[in-house]
């Protein structure tokens, strides 16, 4: 059995700066963020999912931590989901990371006013670069939102991991 783990902010928001400020910007709460996504993985932990049952999602900000956490976080999820996120500061970012292997889903729209698509395919390449397997996945609207078709694409990711 595999779980999707898709962590909130308790403020709402992750961080307060917009993703492609200078990193320092938004450090603090960063930090503080990838530390409540461990919280969440010893809690799945404790349920019996291990990190590597788990798929971390997120969105927007969400999508960002959990490209973050990837960077950083001290558990390797089975796989990961990032809806129109990217890592922070991503044109002062390398790969240093070992996703050997991860499946990660990236996607967003061609239009969306927060995530330009050169900072998402960014993303995937630097994701790439540290290992890991990326499906690319952009649609031609300009919506800040999860599509069915992302759901979709997030169901056939989960059933790959509990295959």
């Amino acid at each position: 059995m595999t779980r999707v783990l898709a962590p909130y902010a308790r403020g709402k928001n992750w961080y307060e700066g917009r993703y492609d400020a200078p990193f320092a910007e938004n450090a603090d709460a960063v930090k503080a963020g990838l530390e409540w996504i461990d919280t969440a993985f010893e809690r799945a932990a404790e349920n019996a999912f291990p990190a590597s049952k788990v798929v971390l999602a997120g969105f927007s900000q969400g999508g960002c931590m959990v490209a973050e956490y990837l960077l950083g976080g001290a558990h390797r999820p089975a796989a990961a989901a990032i809806f129109t996120g990217s890592v922070l500061d991503i044109a002062h970012r390398r790969a240093s990371a070992k996703l050997e292997g991860m499946p990660v889903l990236l996607s967003g729209g061609a239009g969306d006013p927060w995530l330009p698509m050169d900072d998402l395919r960014a993303t995937g390449a630097l994701l790439e670069a540290a290992g890991a397997n990326v499906e690319l996945h952009m649609f031609s609207d300009g919506d800040h939102v999860v599509r069915d078709q992302e759901m979709s694409l997030l169901g056939q990711l989960v059933k790959g991991v509990a295959a």
